[in-house]
């Protein structure tokens, strides 16, 4: 599946909706390199795939969206920070865990961004 963009030294990027754990052992024989949005509320955790899965596959997202649309700071920080501690790791891109839509408050939102930029250099 993934031959001719490895031929051209491309990483892929397989991007799922829902809970796509039944078919990683197939991605990662196939060649993907990472796996994105990592939908929270489908019950993906990136800690448990990385360690599961974090010697073959790289990971992107995993920010609950429910918690950027409805959280106070407190929860948004602690979500944050936990997903901060496993980006550290390496391995693990921190993003939010489906598209951000109109229902995320823009003021959530840059409060994410900022709070990566001030505490997500490594």
């Amino acid at each position: 599946m993934c031959v001719q963009f490895k031929k051209l030294g491309a990483k892929v990027v397989y991007h799922s909706d829902g809970d796509c754990r039944s078919i990683i052992p197939m991605l990662i024989e196939a060649g993907v390199d990472a796996l994105q949005p990592l939908e929270a509320r489908a019950g993906l955790d990136v800690q448990e795939l990385k360690e599961k899965y974090g010697d073959k596959l790289a990971f992107i997202g995993n920010v609950d969206i429910k918690i950027l649309t409805k959280g106070l700071k407190e929860k948004i920080c602690s979500e944050l920070k936990r997903k901060l501690d496993i980006a550290k790791e390496g391995g693990y891109i921190i993003g939010s865990s489906h598209s951000i839509g109109i229902d995320v408050p823009l003021e959530h939102y840059l409060f994410m961004v900022n709070f990566i930029h001030e505490n997500g250099t490594f």
